[in-house]
């Protein structure tokens, strides 16, 4: 698709209000990913950006407000064109998400889950599971075991995915 604007080392950035939603199917895996490419494509065409929106089965209920109000956000701005490149450039390099790696994403993953089953059901064995495997990841990262960490989040990741 080719728009209009010239890209981002040509003409007059246009600032143009964007916003990116990505809804990733089952796993929730690859929601990032998805996102860090739609923001790299807005970043090209000088769109300027809202914060985006990952989406999964885990968050969606909890998200729905969220794009709800960005949506509004979205139709209610006018452009703000960028004062230069490295506006631009920053801009789009301090969003959330945009460092994300996949190490991250289960992260992320997990926490969504153990929202969501706390929100179900504030009691469950399951929500306290997850919340312990990550609490466990913490310890591990503070004590510098990058592999220990990674295989509490998977397993907390696991465990609640299977619960849900």
């Amino acid at each position: 698709m080719r728009l209009a604007s010239k890209p981002w080392n040509r003409g007059t950035p246009s600032g143009r209000p964007a916003l990116g939603i990505a809804l990733a199917g089952g796993t929730g895996t690859g929601v990032f990913p998805a996102l860090q490419s739609i923001y790299a494509w807005l970043c090209l065409w000088k769109f300027r950006p809202l914060d985006p929106l990952p989406v999964t089965r885990f968050n969606m209920d909890r998200v729905l407000a969220v794009a709800e109000r960005q949506g509004v956000a979205l139709v209610r701005r006018g452009a703000q064109p960028f004062a230069e490149t490295a506006e631009l450039l920053l801009t789009y390099d301090q969003l959330p998400y945009m460092d994300y790696g996949r190490v991250d994403e289960f992260r992320w993953l997990a926490r969504q889950i153990l929202a969501g089953l706390k929100a179900r059901d504030p009691a469950t064995s399951a929500a306290d599971e997850v919340g312990r495997l990550l609490a466990q990841a913490e310890a591990r990262a503070a004590d510098g075991d990058a592999v220990g960490e990674v295989e509490h989040i998977l397993e907390a990741y696991q465990t609640g995915a299977s619960a849900w």
